[in-house]
């Protein structure tokens, strides 16, 4: 499978007029006719949205385990590993789901299931075969390796849409406008970390394809925000296919005049976007 918008160069789950403008702007894209055919009709981007929301999760647990790159969820990998143990292990295989699928979207997503799994299979036949040959040869310098624990924490309810939690005194009233991608299947945890301190002042909960405004306190700060599904809580997050990312740039949060100044954000990208991020390791979050 194909990652069709990172080819375009857009942010996952763009809508349709920000791919028809890329593909106005950009005639010479490549698999424009696949991009064309598939993110310009509307059942047929509902079902590659949410084959694609799979095959990134897919491709962050694979890279948890460090398993073979293989060409079907290549494109898919993250730029950093998750590092925390837990989180590196493998998925719940029984999370739930969080939306009921047609048959076509089944298909795709149980050839992408059909795929990891001859993968894994493959990956642990290869190696039993090179520890075979190993044992024969210098059985003297083999060490046993413990099989990880799977990750087996039981998923909790995600907090409703513009809940949020303060950690510190400081005066509140500035406005943050927070938006999420349209039909977005990901729930998104925010921080905004004192730019000073590094301390974590506030914690916000948006939903998937929705929108929530919040007061924040005045201060200059850095947003960091993690997203995936389901929710385990603040300490696991969203479990081993959590994305974290954090902007590469602050934000002041002040008052002008007899007003307060704040910022509204949209959690993807647009062209000529002016707010950049960059993926982090769950370490970094």
């Amino acid at each position: 499978m194909k990652d069709l918008y990172k080819q375009l160069g857009i942010h996952a789950i763009s809508d349709i007029e920000a791919v028809r403008k890329r593909l106005r702007d950009n005639p010479g894209t490549a698999d424009r006719a696949t991009a064309d055919a598939i993110l310009l009709n509307p059942d047929r981007k509902r079902v590659y949205d949410r084959a694609h929301t799979t095959a990134a999760r897919i491709g962050v647990l694979e890279a948890n385990l460090k398993l073979p790159i293989e060409d079907s969820t290549c494109e898919f990998r993250p730029a950093y590993p998750a590092t925390s143990t837990e989180l590196a292990l493998f998925a719940q295989s029984a999370a739930p789901k969080k939306h009921q699928s047609n048959s076509l979207a089944f298909g795709c997503l149980l050839t992408l299931g059909l795929v990891i799994i001859s993968a894994i299979i493959s990956s642990i036949g290869s190696n039993s075969e090179n520890s075979r040959s190993r044992s024969q040869t210098v059985e003297s310098n083999f060490t046993p390796v413990a099989t990880p624990t799977p990750f087996d924490q039981p998923s909790v309810s995600f907090p409703k849409n513009g809940f949020y939690l303060t950690y510190t005194n400081r005066a509140m009233g500035a406005p943050l406008k927070i938006t999420t991608p349209a039909e977005d299947p990901s729930d998104y945890y925010c921080k905004l970390v004192n730019a000073t301190t590094g301390r974590t002042e506030m914690a916000l909960f948006v939903r998937g394809g929705m929108t929530a405004e919040f007061q924040v306190p005045l201060g200059t700060y850095k947003l960091k925000y993690a997203y995936g599904y389901p929710w385990y809580g603040p300490k696991y997050l969203f479990g081993p296919s959590t994305v974290c990312v954090e902007a590469t740039e602050t934000i002041r949060f002040s008052i002008v005049g007899d007003q307060y100044k704040g910022h509204s954000i949209e959690l993807y990208k647009r062209p000529n976007g002016n707010f950049d991020t960059e993926n982090i390791p769950i370490s970094e979050f």
